[in-house]
């Protein structure tokens, strides 16, 4: 694209796909596919890595993957999940014959992640990890959110 784009313009670049393909080896989160998905687009990513946490079969399709072990020339241990070329080819093709299942993402996924990814659930979420309530309780502190 070359330019920085505003929300509406992403939206726009998004909207005009048939989908929204991520055939990623390792992951920290993978934001795109959460705005694909925001954008009313099937996404096809590989199973068994972050989007596993934040997608489910209403709108998403999974690539088939395996377990990978790869050693840093320091000798730590580095895993990644690796697609199976094959069957990432087959879900492209079934996005393509089957307009049903574009209908029925733009329905189903800019309310799911409305349902799970306001500001105020991520924040939520995020002073659970950090601020255990198991033996406190809630926070004496409530986050602004803007």
């Amino acid at each position: 694209v070359g330019e920085t784009l505003s929300f509406f313009e992403l939206a726009q670049l998004y909207q005009v796909a048939d989908a929204y393909v991520s055939p990623y080896l390792a992951e920290g989160f993978n934001l795109p596919v959460l705005e694909a998905t925001a954008c009313g687009l099937p996404v096809i990513c590989t199973k068994g890595g972050p989007t596993d946490d934040f997608t489910n079969s209403d709108f998403a399709l999974k690539i088939d993957s395996k377990l990978q072990t790869n050693y840093t020339r320091d000798g730590d241990t580095l895993w990644c999940v690796v697609p199976e070329q094959e069957h990432l080819i087959e879900l492209m093709q079934t996005v393509i014959e089957k307009s049903l299942l574009l209908d029925h993402a733009r329905q189903t996924g800019p309310k799911w992640v409305l349902q799970h990814f306001t500001w105020k659930q991520v924040v939520d979420r995020l002073l659970d990890v950090l601020i255990p309530s198991v033996k406190f309780g809630r926070p004496t502190f409530e986050p602004i959110i803007l």
